[in-house]
């Protein structure tokens, strides 16, 4: 029994997955529009989407139907495979009926010559009919309903490339549905709407392409986290955030989009208007109702969403790990590496402002305003840091990182943890790519956090710290990490980034609002 469910139940398959229900309009109206002979070849019988009658006085050698009806009252010869669709047999099959998703009506002069599978219903069998061999029947009511309306979305909606018809009503209740889900996630989430909103405006295409990046990422981040084996666990949640985040982003695009047709009419809309919400979403409706412009809206809508919200979160995440301001009150800038150890760009700016200070307070005495710049100078241009831990890092005096330095740190730690990895034995055999993985993430994170640099990194002599130069958070460590599987997916175009970017930094480094810098405080780091 269960090897002859395996094999019909894969046949039905290939064919449910290979054919018509993927056609073009143009074939299905011709098949409809043609006669019975366009679809049969040497006595095969294969119809999508429509109903078919073997008559009396006919006789098919095999039959399949995918979403369409077929009455038989001749005979099949050999198999009879129904999926989304009804039977009325009142003929003979010499085979076996195989019936998924769809109700069967056999009156008394209905003969089955080996086995029946029908599942879905319901099913109606007359007592006279002939099974001569097993009948096996799995009743499920709601079965036929559910693919009915598959079937009526296929035809109405997906062919004609929309998401939503009103001929398929199912699809105006789940419009109605997003709405309301939208609506709350207006009322809830009005701070993560209004920031998004605040992203979009100004770069609609700068977002868009960013949506579309981290969308076509999206497989291969889930391919990798599933890789390490621990990572599976967390899929469910991953795709669950995924949704939220697109859900938020919609509802910023609909209400930008309300925004900017309510400013044509001389209205003056909030970031978080119920109104200009309202009005974009019905605009965006009407769309979606378009045939192939209404996919073309999805289309444009879904990675505009989801960018807007990668952008709005990575503000909001530096808007949280944006430390207050040194007890000096200067806010210090990390330099680039062609500045040297130039003082930063806050300190310089008080020096302008201390100077008239200064000769006011002496009456015109011009020894104090030549005395404190030379002063402030030369503090700015010792070359030992003070602790990492301190409270005060004066990151602005030292270059950041090039490629080729991190490249090298980054490949010590790789035959750190490699060998490492190796002698407990943890790299051979097929779970050897997950454990390294796992590790790799562990080893950064926990040296990072604790010490803003890694062996590879203290031998090279480089540190990571926030654009203010102070020592980053946990979760700026963590969220640097996560974000460096962005950077190595598409060929490591992330890390190579470095070489280009003129602020020396990476994809992850752009996300987690940090930099690597060069420091010749080495000893003191892992002592």
């Amino acid at each position: 029994m269960k090897n002859f469910l395996s094999q019909k139940l894969i046949a039905f398959n290939m064919l449910f997955l290979m054919a018509g229900m993927w056609f073009p309009p143009t074939e299905l109206q011709a098949q409809e529009s043609g006669n019975s002979t366009l679809r049969r070849s040497n006595d095969e019988l294969i119809v999508f989407n429509r109903s078919e009658v073997v008559s009396s006085d006919e006789v098919i050698r095999n039959a399949v139907v995918i979403g369409g009806d077929i009455q038989v009252d001749g005979r099949i010869e050999r198999d009879l495979i129904v999926v989304g669709g009804s039977v009325t047999l009142n003929g003979e099959i010499g085979g076996d009926l195989i019936l998924v998703g769809g109700k069967l009506i056999a009156g008394a002069d209905a003969l089955v010559e080996h086995k029946g599978v029908l599942i879905g219903g319901p099913f109606v069998i007359d007592s006279r009919g002939t099974f001569n061999e097993d009948l096996f029947q799995f009743p499920l009511p709601g079965l036929f309903s559910f693919l009915s309306g598959i079937k009526l979305w296929m035809t109405h909606c997906f062919i004609l490339m929309r998401p939503f018809a009103i001929a398929v009503t199912w699809t105006m209740v789940l419009a109605g549905l997003l709405l309301l889900v939208n609506f709350l996630t207006l009322i809830l989430l009005g701070n993560a709407v209004d920031q998004s909103v605040k992203v979009l405006e100004p770069k609609p295409i700068t977002t868009f392409f960013v949506g579309l990046l981290g969308l076509i990422l999206l497989g291969p981040l889930l391919i990798l986290v599933t890789a390490t084996g621990v990572g599976i666990l967390l899929v469910p949640f991953f795709i669950c955030a995924i949704s939220a985040a697109i859900i938020v982003g919609k509802v910023a695009v609909y209400t930008s989009l309300g925004k900017r047709i309510g400013h044509r009419a001389g209205a003056n809309w909030g970031n978080t208007s119920i109104a200009a919400f309202l009005i974009g979403s019905l605009i965006m409706f009407l769309f979606y109702l378009v045939p192939f412009l209404g996919g073309l809206a999805l289309g444009v809508v879904i990675p505009l969403a989801f960018g807007a919200i990668l952008l709005a979160g990575i503000q909001m995440f530096r808007a949280e790990v944006d430390f207050p301001a040194p007890i000096s009150g200067k806010p210090l800038v990390v330099q680039p590496s062609d500045a040297g150890a130039a003082i930063s760009h806050s300190e310089v700016a008080s020096k302008a402002q201390d100077e008239p200070q200064d000769n006011e307070a002496d009456g015109g005495n011009g020894t104090s305003s030549k005395e404190t710049p030379h002063r402030e100078k030369k503090e700015s241009t010792g070359t030992n840091p003070p602790s990492y831990n301190s409270e005060q890092a004066h990151a602005g005096h030292y270059e950041r990182a090039g490629f080729w330095a991190r490249i090298a740190a980054t490949a010590l730690d790789f035959v750190l943890v490699f060998v490492g990895l190796k002698i407990l034995g943890l790299i051979d055999g097929q779970g050897g790519f997950r454990y390294f993985i796992l590790m790799w993430m562990i080893y950064h994170i926990a040296l990072w956090g604790w010490k803003g640099t890694t062996v590879g990194g203290t031998i090279m002599k480089l540190r990571l710290v926030t654009l203010r130069g102070e020592a980053p958070l946990w979760g700026t460590v963590v969220i640097r990490s996560l974000s460096s599987l962005f950077s190595g997916i598409p060929l490591g175009l992330g890390f190579l980034w470095v070489g280009w970017n003129e602020e020396r930094q990476s994809w992850h480094d752009l996300v987690a609002g940090t930099v690597i810098i060069r420091t010749q405080e080495t000893k003191a780091a892992f002592a």
